[in-house]
């Protein structure tokens, strides 16, 4: 399942910059495509969210694993979980910014 959403990921970028829908006039192209590709990993969360089988949901299952992961890197000191939070944090503040910085030169360009 997981497999399947990194595909559709994969394949929503390589169409936008395949066919060259980062210009601000074919918006409805990247939207249209945006929604559609939203759709499909909805349904996939929703069918993988239907299908476990020790867990009541989703998101019980991320919080454990969240748990899990916060433990191995805090108690058993494991370097590549720990090395692996570092760099989703790391992934995260930098995407974060560079939201910020893309709203920041918007607003300096009007």
């Amino acid at each position: 399942s997981m497999s399947l959403l990194s595909f559709l990921i994969a394949v929503t970028h390589r169409a936008v910059l395949e066919f060259n829908w980062t210009k601000t006039r074919c918006k409805n192209k990247r939207m249209a495509l945006l929604c559609f590709m939203l759709a499909l990993i909805s349904y996939l969360i929703s069918y993988m969210n239907q299908h476990l089988y020790s867990w009541k949901n989703l998101l019980h299952m991320t919080l454990y694993m969240v748990q899990m992961t916060a433990r191995q890197c805090l108690e058993d000191r494991d370097p590549f979980v720990t090395m692996a939070i570092l760099a989703a944090t790391m992934a995260g503040y930098y995407g974060i910014k560079a939201v910020i910085d893309e709203q920041n030169n918007k607003l300096k360009e009007d």
